[in-house]
């Protein structure tokens, strides 16, 4: 699986269930009742619980009418990414997007493709219109319908709609996220009548006319008034004939702004649409189909250039020819390979305004895909950006390649990619699981963001194991994957593991996942957020459920955590509940003394390792002078004043030689421990670091020996005694820092020991 986009990012998963999103963001939980502490200085503070919840406001999903859920995710630059998860994961599929001029995003399913605009109404694939009016992130949703019909005919509802009001000639009604994949396979239905029909018109879906979104719409908005000329598109279909129907747009290459037409359509061959006069380009995706309707492949139509003139008595035409999109995006790699997906972004860019991408990106799953190629624009920029994915052949899932390649200066003839190992870098992704000798199944999504655009990769994984991913190298990018579970027994919101955004390799390298201890942390990944920090009069202390400050990922668990944090300011407590965290307003310029005591049980599903966690930070907190974390970063207190992070430490732990099980032989034991201050905090040298183990649940305690290795690590050694086989050991750390800060955390269950070999 791979997509890609200019603007934005669009994932196709293929597998049961939802993904938990990977970013986290800070929402109000409901607030606990304001009240007044008493401070040295009589301030007064004000304190509100929050929570760092994962599947909170960073992401939101809509569920289309064709049951395919396109979920809305912030990238790391600003740009929102689309993920799209198809009602039927076994099925072959395709998509396309584009944006309008009012910067709403459309997602179009295969199923949709061949009545779009003549019967489905595009309003009803407007994702960012869907989610503005509420229409998503539930399975309650009801995505509201008007069905009209022809004069005499008896209103009736199609598979997967429910009607609540029907008259003469129309009705109204609903689909829900459920029924959606009843309607799409009506629709397919439908598709395999019309293409055996030869597509000569017939009764749609029992003599439906017209399926239009009876939810609000946005005004039409409103343009200049230009002298307008009225275009023949003529569209030819892949055997020379006229198209029974075609979607397509018009991009004006001197500026976008001035006639663009995102969405037009042909029936027969034959399509009109206005433009001011002016240079102009084409395109469109189609989908060759078989008699039983299932596409066999995709082809992206495009014309790089032609000319709207002036009146003169005739009519201006263009022809759209299924029969120049015949050079296939292929690929060969250095390990043998199967093909996956292609995923290729159209650009064009205008004259006016040259940094704006323009165009639309398809998504090809397992299918051919080919190009109308050896193109170059005469005005403004024409680019192919492209995506291929391919994967270990079956059943072998221990490799996979992303490949990546852009082309600035139009679309070159040839399209098979061939990169040669210097070309590629490898990541070991090694894949972690608490409970020996029982394998899950994962999905595992890599979304990398390059100079040219995004692209996304999915693979099943087991775990445990190894899964390598090839990459080509593409400097000044970014990467994050994320990983879902897809074995059976596992709930829609159970788990999901996301790692930081970081640099795309340009060596090889290894990223472990799914790896304990757990512990909390404030290290959040390339999002930009700070869930501890001060800004102004205010604080916020967040901690984040899961996460590796040296490594790929972290791990989140808002279904699954029982917390209970205090807060005391100068031996006061202002705030004791069960919450992951508080938002404290009011707090004096002057440094005061903060005492946080957070206690953390998870109840996850087959996790063993580090389940119960107590942590007693101490720091000190004053109004920050000048902002301590990056410009492009948010501080959540809300307040617009300089913020800086809070100089809280943190730890992460790794058992030198364990399993990827969690799992370490008696005898000599040795803990690669991490403890360092948080990302973007003043980083006051450390001062002291112990490391205690209880093989009892903490009756008794043996100090180990630690060393500092490197700047933030240390290595503590102790000896297991057989006698602990079997169990899984507590351990102890506390670290105190130069300024008088300090932490303190005892992790129940951090390993398990096993016998030597």
């Amino acid at each position: 699986m791979l997509s890609f986009s200019l603007e934005n990012s669009m994932r196709i998963r293929r597998y049961p269930g939802a993904l938990v999103t990977a970013v986290a963001a800070l929402v109000a939980a409901s607030a606990t009742p304001a009240f007044s502490a008493a401070t040295p200085n009589s301030s007064a503070l004000t304190v509100q619980s929050v929570t760092a919840d994962a599947a909170g406001q960073s992401s939101h999903t809509v569920t289309l009418v064709t049951g395919d859920r396109v979920t809305v995710t912030p990238g790391p630059f600003g740009k929102p990414g689309y993920t799209v998860e198809p009602h039927d994961a076994k099925a072959k599929y395709g998509f396309h997007s584009y944006d309008d001029l009012k910067g709403n995003h459309f997602v179009i399913p295969d199923t949709a493709e061949p009545y779009l605009g003549r019967i489905l109404d595009p309003q009803l694939f407007n994702v960012t219109q869907l989610l503005k009016d509420g229409y998503g992130d539930s399975a309650d949703v009801r995505t509201p319908i008007r069905l009209a019909f022809p004069a005499g005919t008896t209103p009736t509802a199609p598979d997967g709609v429910t009607l609540t009001s029907v008259r003469a000639t129309s009705a109204d009604g609903y689909i829900t996220p459920e029924s959606g994949a009843r309607f799409a396979g009506a629709l397919r239905t439908q598709i395999a009548a019309d293409v055996k029909n030869n597509w000569r018109k017939g009764a749609f879906l029992g003599g439906v006319s017209a399926v239009a979104f009876a939810g609000p719409v946005d005004a039409p908005q409103v343009t200049p008034h230009y002298p307008m000329r009225t275009v023949h598109v003529h569209v030819i279909d892949k055997d020379g004939n006229p198209a029974p129907f075609a979607t397509f747009a018009m991009y004006n290459v001197d500026d976008v702004f001035r006639g663009t037409t995102s969405f037009a359509f042909a029936i027969d061959g034959e399509g009109r649409v206005s433009l001011p006069e002016g240079n102009y380009s084409a395109s469109m995706t189609v989908y060759d189909r078989g008699s039983d309707g299932l596409i066999t492949a995709q082809r992206l139509v495009s014309v790089a250039d032609f000319k709207v003139g002036p009146a003169d008595g005739t009519t201006p035409s263009i022809t759209l020819d299924e029969r120049t999109a015949t050079t296939q995006v292929t690929a060969s790699t250095p390990k043998p390979s199967e093909y996956k997906s292609t995923t290729v972004g159209w650009v064009r860019h205008d004259v006016a305004h040259p940094d704006l991408a323009i165009g639309l990106t398809d998504v090809a799953g397992a299918v051919p895909y080919y190009v109308s190629a050896d193109q170059k624009a005469q005005v403004g920029t024409l680019g192919l950006a492209v995506g291929y994915h391919s994967a270990a052949p079956e059943p072998d899932n221990t490799y996979s390649y992303d490949l990546y390649y852009e082309h600035r200066d139009g679309i070159p003839a040839d399209l098979h990619y061939r990169p040669s190992k210097d070309q590629l870098t490898a990541v070991d992704n090694r894949y972690h699981r608490d409970v020996p000798g029982v394998d899950a199944a994962f999905t595992s999504i890599a979304t990398g963001y390059v100079p040219g655009g995004t692209f996304v990769s999915g693979d099943r994984v087991q775990a445990p194991g190894h899964h390598t991913d090839y990459y080509t190298k593409v400097p000044n990018a970014l990467i994050q994957v994320e990983t879902s579970p897809t074995a059976p027994g596992y709930g829609s919101e159970t788990e999901g593991f996301a790692g930081d955004w970081k640099p795309l390799p340009t060596k090889n390298s290894h990223a472990d996942w799914m790896r304990g201890t757990h512990v909390p942390t404030f290290d959040a990944d390339n999002s930009g957020l700070c869930y501890g920090c001060r800004s102004g009069d205010s604080m916020v202390f967040a901690p984040l459920q899961e996460g590796y400050p040296d490594n790929y990922d972290g791990t989140y668990y808002p279904w699954f955590v029982k917390p209970h944090l205090s807060l005391d300011v100068d031996g006061t407590r202002i705030y004791a509940g069960d919450s992951t965290g508080v938002l404290v307003s009011g707090m004096p310029d002057e440094a005061h003394s903060i005492r946080a005591v957070y206690d953390r049980t998870m109840t996850v599903p087959d996790e063993l390792h580090g389940t119960q966690v107590h942590t007693e930070w101490t720091f000190t907190s004053a109004k920050p002078e000048v902002s301590g974390i990056p410009s492009d970063h948010v501080c959540l207190t809300g307040n617009s004043e300089p913020c800086a992070a809070l100089p809280v430490l943190t730890t992460a732990y790794r058992i030198v030689g364990a399993s990827l099980s969690g799992q370490a032989e008696s005898g000599h034991t040795v803990l690669d421990l991490t403890v360092k201050h948080q990302r973007y905090a003043d980083q006051t040298p450390i001062r002291t670091v112990k490391a205690e183990v209880s093989f009892d649940a903490g009756a008794t305690w043996h100090k180990a020996e630690v060393k500092a290795t490197r700047a933030g690590h240390y290595s503590a050694k102790w000896f297991t005694p057989r006698s602990a086989i079997g169990t899984m050991p507590t351990l102890r750390v506390s670290a105190t820092d130069t300024a008088g800060g300090s932490i303190t955390q005892t992790v129940q269950n951090a390993y398990t020991v096993t016998a030597r070999h």
